[in-house]
């Protein structure tokens, strides 16, 4: 003899497992925004491979939401309404938010750390042109913004 999950059961874990996976996110977004601060950029990578993952079973469990809410809507807004349910969703609506703002640190972070970077290769490209207006031969007129 098996054991059905009533639909009630059935969207309780579901959005429990929803909020396992927004604190996932959370945190490793976090951990994507230490990496970016601690100069680390070998770790984004793989902690971006992990927020894909994330995702991907964010949207699975979204999809079987929406199947719960379709199967049986006044059952789904009831359930929606409970403590439990509505503690759990608050804590999903805090926890996007937290992501976002730390999505929003990360993109500052690279923009800052880009227009380093730009600046180092600017810096490179006229200490190259210095080098080169140095190596000519001695026959050459020697020309440090390369005209003729």
């Amino acid at each position: 003899m098996t054991a059905s999950i009533s639909p009630e059961r059935q969207l309780t874990n579901a959005i429990a497992d929803e909020l396992t996976f927004y604190r996932e996110l959370f945190f490793l977004t976090d951990k994507q925004r230490d990496a970016l601060q601690q100069d680390s950029p070998g770790d984004i990578p793989d902690i971006q491979q992990e927020i894909t993952a994330v995702q991907s079973r964010i949207e699975q469990s979204e999809q079987t939401l929406r199947q719960l809410r379709d199967q049986s809507p006044d059952e789904f807004d009831r359930v929606i309404r409970s403590a439990p349910v509505a503690a759990a969703l608050a804590n999903i609506t805090e926890l996007i938010k937290r992501t976002q703002d730390v999505v929003a640190d990360c993109a500052q972070i690279a923009a800052r750390k880009k227009a380093e970077y730009q600046t180092e290769l600017g810096q490179i490209g006229v200490g190259r042109m210095l080098l080169s207006g140095m190596n000519k031969s001695a026959g050459e007129p020697q020309f440090i913004d390369q005209r003729p």
